[in-house]
């Protein structure tokens, strides 16, 4: 009695090819996603670490001189103009000119509280 071995065949898990084939659908969902831009949506901002600990200078006209016609700040950087009571500043410290300087005593008055 010859008896002969056959080779097994090969088997392939369905169960297996399922999650391989979910894997790469929510990989190409994800690349998806990644390029896609959605302005509907707020952009989610981390909490700022640093928030009224920052210093910063800026330059504060007078009205008055020089054909002034209202207190307003310039920004430096970029050359911006402000409304005292709509500028982008949270606190004063100090201001100083050619001859003076000035501490601001009651730090925790907003830039719009201060009396200039």
């Amino acid at each position: 009695m010859d008896e002969a071995i056959f080779p097994k065949r090969v088997t392939h898990s369905s169960f297996d090819k399922s999650v391989v084939e979910n894997e790469l659908k929510v990989k190409e969902e994800l690349a998806e996603k990644a390029l896609t831009i959605d302005d509907d949506e707020p952009d989610e901002l981390t909490p700022d670490l640093y928030l009224g600990k920052r210093i910063h200078c800026w330059v504060l006209l007078k009205k008055g001189k020089r054909g002034v016609a209202q207190d307003l700040f310039i920004e430096p950087s970029t050359g911006k103009i402000f409304d005292i009571k709509n500028s982008p500043y949270l606190l004063v410290d100090a201001i100083f000119n050619h001859t003076n300087f000035f501490i601001h005593m009651q730090p925790r008055h907003k830039v719009d509280e201060i009396k200039f």
